[in-house]
């Protein structure tokens, strides 16, 4: 089953750039998490919630693809929930420069990654851990619903 798609506007700091004037490497991933919070708290839920109850996402990998440097500019940033296990989801974030076409978002032949506002996108697999255990822990059901997944 496919999951929910997320498009959110995001305006790039100066404390995100380097002295060359584009985003910092490690920052691509930081504007990724602050849409992936906002995101979660659309869906009812937040990284605090989940604390509460004593759970934490964990990146246990993340596969980075850069392929236009980004720079003082406004953006678009999307996120889709590709998957879902019991204790797992893989996130893909995109990057683009300007906000996609309706036909763009849902032609299916050529994805987003290959269009010429591409500028970074990345696949990353988070796993749900108790932090009393710091063991892997069953997602909660509503947050899975509100991915899209049942």
């Amino acid at each position: 089953m496919a999951g929910r798609f997320w498009m959110k506007p995001y305006t790039v700091q100066v404390d995100d750039i380097d002295i060359g004037g584009v985003v910092y490497h490690p920052n691509y991933l930081k504007i990724c998490e602050r849409i992936r919070n906002e995101v979660f708290r659309e869906c009812g839920t937040s990284f605090a919630n989940l604390w509460e109850k004593k759970l934490v996402f964990v990146v246990a990998e993340s596969h980075l693809h850069f392929l236009r440097p980004l720079k003082l500019e406004d953006v678009f940033v999307t996120m889709k929930v590709e998957d879902m296990s019991r204790s797992g989801m893989r996130v893909r974030h995109i990057i683009l420069d300007k906000k996609p076409t309706e036909a763009e978002l849902t032609e299916e032949e050529r994805p987003l990654t290959e269009l010429s506002s591409c500028k970074f996108y990345c696949v990353s697999h988070l796993v749900m851990v108790s932090l009393e255990t710091t063991r892997p822990s069953p997602t909660p059901m509503e947050l899975k619903s509100a991915f899209g997944f049942s």
